[in-house]
């Protein structure tokens, strides 16, 4: 399992709960909000680019991982309420699009269901 998150607050129960593997220790995407959020546009921009380089660095090490070990079920979180990207319109899938290896990862999954403000995508078989 993996999760699209920018905060382990909202799933952080069902972590415990599941005894799932989980794909990946990183809790959140704690940068997306930097790049994304209402407050990026008043960031200076030597700020601005130390935040992409480290957001890109985390990508791609995150993409080539889920590449080596696609796992079964990704959570991807959308909508209102996710902590840091209130009022962002872009999804998690829209975000990683710009990772031609992610795009060619992403179509090896389908939407199964929502759950919540949470899209669930399962390996196709």
């Amino acid at each position: 399992v993996f999760a699209f998150i920018t905060s382990p607050r909202d799933i952080h129960r069902a972590v415990l709960q599941s005894r799932t593997r989980w794909a990946g220790a990183a809790g959140a995407m704690v940068y997306l909000p930097a790049l994304l959020g209402p407050n990026h546009a008043m960031q200076p921009a030597a700020d601005a680019r130390i935040i992409r380089q480290t957001a890109q660095q985390h990508d791609r090490a995150m993409i080539a991982r889920l590449v080596a070990a696609p796992p079964a079920v990704i959570a991807s979180q959308s909508g209102p309420g996710r902590l840091g990207l209130e009022g962002a319109e872009t999804t998690y899938p829209e975000y990683f699009s710009q990772y031609p290896e992610f795009t060619a990862l992403w179509q090896q999954y389908e939407m199964r269901e929502r759950v919540g403000s949470f899209y669930i995508f399962v390996l196709k078989d």
